[in-house]
């Protein structure tokens, strides 16, 4: 069997996940800056359910075999949260760390519950969010997309079309402190050297601190 992760945003439910029954003592969720969690409730035959503090103000959740007891042979275990498809788990490969800030605005990346309906329930609403782990056949892991791919090349795009527009500012700021007056032209002039001072400045700040220009 294989765990399958699928996160979700549905009434306030940030993740779910599914597993294979039997031992309770396979498999962990930590959220960063939380405690370890390792109970469960088996709500049907290879499927559980983690209740998890509220995912607010977290960022990464990482989900890992205990070694207790390991999967039966070709089978893995796959998350799912609200519901996204984060990733799985191997005997090989029995720990991942899972980015969940950035998945509830993903409606394109829902995907059905392995669950359907079950959930679940507290007093107090003292559960915020819920994993799943369902236990699967690897080869049908393997053929799904994890949402958390395309959470990251989002990013990865709007971190790069604000560098770029910061880049662009601060150049134009930059080389316009150094524009000097031509006889007989109405525009001014920029020194190449300018250009070459705004490069290697910017180069060397980089390198004390890749993220200076989001400051």
């Amino acid at each position: 069997p294989q765990l399958r992760l699928v996160w979700t945003s549905e009434s306030g439910v940030v993740c779910r996940y599914f597993v294979w029954s039997g031992h309770r003592d396979m498999f962990a969720a930590l959220i960063t800056g939380k405690p370890v969690v390792t109970d469960f409730a088996i709500v049907a035959d290879g499927k559980f359910l983690f209740g998890l503090p509220s995912l607010e103000n977290s960022n990464h959740l990482v989900v890992f075999l205990t070694g207790q007891t390991p999967l039966p042979e070709g089978y893995g275990a796959a998350g799912v949260t609200s519901w996204y498809y984060l990733g799985f788990l191997l005997n090989e490969r029995p720990s991942a760390i899972y980015k969940v800030s950035g998945l509830k605005p993903m409606a394109e990346s829902i995907v059905p519950s392995p669950f359907g309906d079950l959930s679940l329930v507290t007093p107090n609403d003292s559960v915020m969010a819920q994993l799943g782990i369902s236990i699967e056949p690897l080869s049908e892991l393997v053929t799904q997309t994890p949402a958390v791919n395309s959470v990251v090349s989002q990013d990865g795009k709007e971190g790069a079309m604000r560098f770029t527009q910061f880049a662009a500012e601060n150049l134009y700021n930059f080389a316009s402190g150094c524009a000097v007056e031509i006889p007989g032209s109405s525009q001014p002039v920029v020194p190449l050297s300018t250009i070459q001072q705004w490069y290697v400045a910017t180069q060397r700040k980089l390198l004390l601190n890749p993220d200076f220009w989001k400051k």
